[in-house]
């Protein structure tokens, strides 16, 4: 059973970051969800697949949804660490979606571990 919870963020953004190995059924996951509640969506594809999760963005494309909903970004392997540091520190991006557990555990000791005051 799944539970959501619509939570609109009008023009912030919710930033989706989709592992290469299964492109397609994790980005989809990655990007549906919060178009579903109402979100603008930024994806950073894989370094190993972005191909096949271009497809996916142009798919949602061809099926009418608006310009600038869903936006695609590629990084290559040397410049994602810092880029993607970049885009999380945005202002306007309010929402990280992760698709992979490994990412998400070294995500989290990263960005978020050293912002909590632990007393």
């Amino acid at each position: 059973m799944f539970l959501f919870l619509h939570q609109a963020h009008g023009l912030l953004y919710s930033f989706s970051i989709a592992p290469w190995n299964a492109p397609v059924a994790l980005t989809m996951r990655a990007v549906a969800v919060p178009l579903l509640c109402g979100n603008t969506v930024v994806l950073k594809s894989s370094e190993y697949s972005p191909r096949s999760q271009g497809l996916v963005v142009e798919l949602f494309q061809e099926a009418g949804l608006p310009a600038g909903v869903l936006n695609f970004i590629s990084i290559s392997r040397e410049n994602a660490p810092a880029l993607t540091a970049e885009i999380i520190a945005h202002p306007l991006v309010r929402n990280i979606n992760v698709s992979s557990t490994l990412f998400g555990f070294q995500f989290m000791n990263s960005f978020f571990f050293p912002l909590v005051h632990w007393q």
